[in-house]
């Protein structure tokens, strides 16, 4: 800015120089040029100052305009961010779910295929189970239908329930009044 300032006022000077040397001569023409010409370059100095202060406030305006915007471009740039990451994450999943469901249909499939041999194992625990329950059925009918208690102790026979030891019964009472049956 100095060295605008510094070259207007040269051809300013020299107009000043030549007006005071021209005006030893007396030429009010002359005088009247060059008084005309210093106030049109001062004139011009002033615009010249007044655009200067313009451009100097529209730069300052642009510097902000600037700022702005970069901190606009930084908010994008973070959305931009956040989405990709987003877009990671969904693509990670859609590479999952097919992975967790197909597990899903395996241990439903395996769950099907072992639900009739848990029945089977069940079905055949609960049969062993019940043979007590058989063999005190057919000694009970033995008993009714055989000679009587003396064959539930008999030595030459095991005991048809291995976790009831042979008891010794009393004795029947007999009575012949008793109806045949």
């Amino acid at each position: 800015m100095k060295k605008t300032n510094l070259a207007r006022m040269v051809p300013a000077l020299i107009l000043l120089g030549v007006a005071t040397a021209c005006s030893s001569s007396n030429d009010p023409l002359v005088a009247n040029l060059a008084t005309t010409a210093i106030e049109e370059q001062a004139a011009q100095n002033r615009a010249m100052a007044e655009l200067n202060k313009e451009v100097v406030a529209a730069g300052d305006r642009m510097i902000a305009m600037e700022e702005r915007l970069q901190s606009q471009r930084e908010a994008v740039d973070e959305q931009r961010d956040e989405l990709e990451a987003e877009r990671r994450e969904i693509a990670k999943q859609r590479h999952r779910d097919p992975i967790i469901a197909s597990a899903i249909m395996q241990v439903g499939l395996l769950a099907a295929c072992l639900a009739p041999l848990v029945l089977c194992y069940l079905l055949l625990r609960s049969s062993d189970a019940t043979q007590p329950d058989e063999a005190l059925n057919e000694m009970l009918i033995e008993e009714l239908v055989g000679d009587g208690p003396a064959s539930l102790i008999g030595k030459d026979r095991p005991p048809a329930i291995e976790h009831l030891s042979p008891v010794a019964l009393p004795p029947a009472d007999t009575d012949e009044d008793a109806p045949a049956g």
